[in-house]
């Protein structure tokens, strides 16, 4: 597997500083992670798969293991086969799938691929090849609101990280700018609702209440998962605590063993 070489500057840092404004941060953060802390996802003998869908990392390994040829024949299935293996924390699968296409496809990678290994890369922190990636595909200036809104997602993480205030701001302000882009241009309630959550990062309250109200007119996601999570997101920063704690549990039944999305709901 190739190796990325990272910039110091984009590495990020596990401890996050608060600034002003924090009670009502510390809310949101707290709630959430309290709930699905709390909240079990059942076991791969209870779930009920979707056509396609692999519930066990084993199998994922297995499938590409012992399948590699019909992957590499058929790109679809390999960026299908990519973006289970990111549902269940596999990321390191997820950007070997992606290379050994590359390599198969002389470099040119369908942009689903691209945008599954932009994000596995994304979440073990090779921020910079994840941002070469999705330059590739338009990055900033892209016109579908995944890729608009996985390039948002590295300002996001680089701006709650930061320990410089000023450079934190400059960062959320462009992530969120970005994820807006994705909301207007693609109606995407994913891209919705993390720009309604830097919002309150922002102090921008009002803004925040504005951005989940559009989010929740927006078409569902087609995943269960994300459509519960969002709506109890929307919930939380309008201040319906209740509600949005009944939804966060509703997700975590829902999840199964998606435990890297549960884990980027938390944050």
């Amino acid at each position: 597997m190739k190796k990325h070489s990272e910039d110091p500057r984009v590495k990020l840092r596990m401890r996050r500083k608060s600034g002003n404004g924090a009670p009502e941060k510390a809310r949101l953060k707290h709630t959430r992670k309290r709930v699905l802390r709390k909240a079990r996802a059942p076991s791969n003998a209870t779930l009920k798969a979707l056509p396609g869908t692999v519930t066990s990392a084993a199998s994922l390994h297995r499938l590409w293991s012992e399948e590699k040829s019909r992957y590499l024949a058929n790109f679809d299935e390999a960026a299908r086969l990519a973006r289970q293996a990111n549902r269940l924390g596999e990321h390191l699968l997820t950007i070997d799938i992606a290379e050994t296409v590359s390599d198969t496809a002389n470099g040119r990678l369908p942009v689903p691929l691209l945008q599954a290994e932009a994000l596995a890369l994304a979440r073990i922190g090779s921020s910079e090849r994840a941002l070469q990636i999705l330059t590739e595909l338009g990055g900033e200036r892209a016109s579908d609101a995944e890729t608009l809104g996985l390039t948002a997602r590295i300002y996001k993480e680089l701006g709650t990280a930061a320990t410089d205030s000023a450079k934190a701001k400059e960062w959320l302000h462009q992530a969120q700018h970005l994820y807006q882009l994705g909301l207007e241009k693609g109606g995407s309630a994913y891209c919705g609702i993390n720009a309604a959550t830097i919002a309150v990062l922002l102090e921008d309250y009002d803004q925040a209440a504005r951005l989940a109200r559009l989010t929740l007119h927006q078409k569902p996601q087609n995943d269960e998962y994300y459509d519960l999570a969002t709506r109890a997101e929307a919930a939380l920063i309008q201040k319906n605590e209740v509600e949005a704690a009944s939804l966060y549990k509703q997700a975590c039944a829902v999840a199964g063993d998606r435990w890297a999305d549960v884990a980027s709901t938390r944050k």
